[in-house]
């Protein structure tokens, strides 16, 4: 999702479905969104179980990944268990 492209109903609207200040000039509701989806770390929208891939198996020469996003990769994990109870 672009946030300088939403409208400042839609920025409005966003940041109220989060409990979040919606007074201002535009610029300074699209910084309030973006720094909220920063600290959150997740994306604007859900993200459908079909875009959940299989972790690979592990390899014996991996060098470490930092982690970018640790509790958006938790909520991943969460709704894959939560899929394959079905």
């Amino acid at each position: 999702m672009n946030v300088e492209k939403m409208t400042l109903v839609e920025l409005k609207e966003w940041l109220r479905a989060r409990n979040l200040l919606v007074s201002g000039k535009k610029a300074d509701l699209i910084a309030r969104v973006k720094e909220q989806q920063e600290e959150d770390c997740l994306p604007s929208e859900p993200i459908p179980l079909s875009a959940i891939e299989e972790e690979p198996e592990p390899q014996d020469e991996v060098s470490p990944q930092p982690r970018r996003c640790a509790k958006r990769e938790r909520i991943q994990v969460n709704l894959k268990k939560l899929s394959l109870k079905k």
